[in-house]
């Protein structure tokens, strides 16, 4: 890894004050023990994150905030993110009824999951269902990734040995 000494810690914050080009776009969990900037050893500025339970991008924010990863900042690799003891993927692989707006989530996960046999099965499930939503969903990055600008892959981010695995 890179160690950024003061001199170059001052310029990196005045240049990204000035603007952001990050050459990747993780779509990630908001489980608070996974931190992308810290897993791929990056810097801030270095990637967009976008996070959400189960890593998910059902709604046309999150799949905007994704579009504007590739199609505004020009990052040229969009990570699906998921993680080993899934919270989300959990309750999803149960069939539990957590209630409230939580309920909208594990729904969705639910549908990329069928026929998983355990959760780890369930876990790279739903990150691959996740990018089929995607490119189902999302016309600019579907042409971006037919043009070559993006490559869309998934991974797997294990808690216990802090490794990614990618799909």
């Amino acid at each position: 890894p890179k160690i950024h000494d003061t001199a170059d810690i001052e310029v990196l914050w005045s240049d990204i004050s000035q603007s952001q080009s990050p050459f990747a776009t993780i779509l990630g969990c908001a489980d608070s023990r996974l931190a992308p900037e810290l897993i791929f050893d990056q810097f801030v500025g270095d990637i967009f994150v976008v996070r959400e339970a189960g890593n998910t991008a059902e709604t046309a924010t999150d799949l905007g905030s994704i579009e504007y990863g590739q199609a505004v900042l020009k990052s040229k690799a969009l990570v699906v993110l998921g993680h080993t003891d899934c919270g989300a993927i959990k309750a999803a692989f149960q069939g539990a009824q957590v209630g409230g707006n939580m309920q909208a989530f594990v729904d969705f996960i639910k549908s990329g999951i069928t026929g998983a046999t355990s959760l780890d099965d369930a876990i790279v499930r739903n990150v691959n269902a996740v990018i089929d939503h995607i490119r189902k969903n999302s016309q600019i990055l579907r042409d971006a990734e037919k043009a070559g600008a993006v490559k869309i892959v998934g991974a797997v981010y294990d808690i216990k040995t802090a490794t990614v695995r990618f799909l």
